[in-house]
């Protein structure tokens, strides 16, 4: 199981079962592994990311988290995602927007 459905799990079951808890989600990923802080990260990408990635969750923390995790495998993701999806007629300010209001 990939940290993303670890993360949708917790966030879901969101009780003291979850197979993870919020620690085990922060001290795990990309970013961890390649020892890659929010110092490290571009700051307009790392704030499409935040946003983008309200997709998931509601807590910021959580979707910081998922942003650092991507970036610390591709520095500019958010900048290619946003073209990818645009590129396939996909609406992001649109979207961003939606879930920024869940």
């Amino acid at each position: 199981m990939g940290l993303l459905e670890k993360i949708d799990g917790y966030i879901e079951s969101n009780d003291d079962d979850s197979e993870l808890t919020m620690n085990m989600l922060m001290d795990a990923g990309n970013s961890v592994a390649k020892h890659f802080t929010e110092e490290d990260a571009d700051p307009e990408q790392l704030e499409m990311g935040i946003k983008v990635e309200m997709e998931h969750t509601s807590n910021k923390d959580i979707s910081k988290k998922i942003a650092l995790d991507h970036l610390a495998e591709i520095p500019d993701y958010y900048t290619r995602l946003r073209k990818m999806e645009e590129d396939a007629g996909v609406n992001v300010d649109e979207k961003i927007e939606r879930y920024s209001q869940s």
